[in-house]
Protein backbone atom coordinates (compact mmCIF):
# COMPACT_ATOMS: atom_id res chain seq x y z
CA UNK A 1 0.00 0.00 0.00
CA UNK A 2 1.33 3.42 -0.99
CA UNK A 3 1.31 6.11 1.70
CA UNK A 4 1.03 9.87 1.37
CA UNK A 5 4.53 10.14 2.85
CA UNK A 6 5.95 8.01 0.04
CA UNK A 7 4.07 10.04 -2.55
CA UNK A 8 5.29 13.35 -1.11
CA UNK A 9 8.86 12.07 -0.76
CA UNK A 10 8.83 11.22 -4.47
CA UNK A 11 7.01 14.39 -5.59
CA UNK A 12 9.18 16.98 -3.81
CA UNK A 13 12.43 16.25 -5.72
CA UNK A 14 10.46 16.58 -8.97
CA UNK A 15 9.40 20.11 -7.90
CA UNK A 16 5.71 19.18 -7.86
CA UNK A 17 3.40 22.02 -6.92
CA UNK A 18 0.31 19.79 -6.69
CA UNK A 19 -0.49 16.13 -6.18
CA UNK A 20 -3.65 14.61 -7.65
CA UNK A 21 -4.80 11.26 -6.30
CA UNK A 22 -7.75 9.26 -7.60
CA UNK A 23 -8.59 5.56 -7.56
CA UNK A 24 -8.09 3.62 -10.78
CA UNK A 25 -5.19 5.69 -12.07
CA UNK A 26 -1.66 6.73 -11.25
CA UNK A 27 -0.81 9.57 -8.89
CA UNK A 28 -0.42 12.73 -10.98
CA UNK A 29 1.75 15.70 -10.09
CA UNK A 30 1.84 19.21 -11.47
CA UNK A 31 5.35 20.22 -12.55
CA UNK A 32 5.94 23.54 -14.32
CA UNK A 33 2.20 23.88 -14.90
CA UNK A 34 1.80 20.46 -16.52
CA UNK A 35 -0.03 17.52 -14.98
CA UNK A 36 2.08 14.37 -15.41
CA UNK A 37 1.71 10.80 -14.12
CA UNK A 38 4.09 9.81 -11.37
CA UNK A 39 4.95 6.33 -12.58
CA UNK A 40 2.46 3.73 -13.70
CA UNK A 41 1.28 2.34 -10.35
CA UNK A 42 -2.55 2.32 -10.26
CA UNK A 43 -4.02 3.53 -6.98
CA UNK A 44 -6.76 1.35 -5.50
CA UNK A 45 -9.93 2.72 -3.95
CA UNK A 46 -8.72 1.47 -0.55
CA UNK A 47 -5.37 3.26 -0.84
CA UNK A 48 -7.00 6.55 -1.85
CA UNK A 49 -9.56 6.28 0.91
CA UNK A 50 -6.84 5.58 3.51
CA UNK A 51 -4.93 8.68 2.38
CA UNK A 52 -8.08 10.81 2.52
CA UNK A 53 -8.90 9.60 6.02
CA UNK A 54 -5.33 10.28 7.17
CA UNK A 55 -5.19 13.82 5.78
CA UNK A 56 -8.74 15.13 6.02
CA UNK A 57 -10.83 16.44 8.84
CA UNK A 58 -14.06 14.55 9.45
CA UNK A 59 -16.02 17.36 7.76
CA UNK A 60 -13.81 17.35 4.65
CA UNK A 61 -13.92 13.56 4.47
CA UNK A 62 -17.73 13.61 4.65
CA UNK A 63 -17.78 16.18 1.83
CA UNK A 64 -15.50 13.98 -0.27
CA UNK A 65 -17.78 10.98 0.30
CA UNK A 66 -20.85 13.01 -0.72
CA UNK A 67 -19.54 14.77 -3.85
CA UNK A 68 -16.63 12.51 -4.82
CA UNK A 69 -13.79 14.99 -4.50
CA UNK A 70 -12.16 17.45 -2.15
CA UNK A 71 -9.53 20.12 -2.59
CA UNK A 72 -7.07 20.60 0.26
CA UNK A 73 -3.62 22.03 0.75
CA UNK A 74 -0.66 21.12 2.97
CA UNK A 75 2.93 22.17 3.38
CA UNK A 76 5.74 19.65 3.30
CA UNK A 77 9.07 20.12 5.06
Amino acid sequence: MVTIGQIMDAAVPQRASDIHIAPGGPVRIRVDGKLVPMGNYIMSHEEVEAICIELSSETKYDTMRKIGEVDEGWSYK
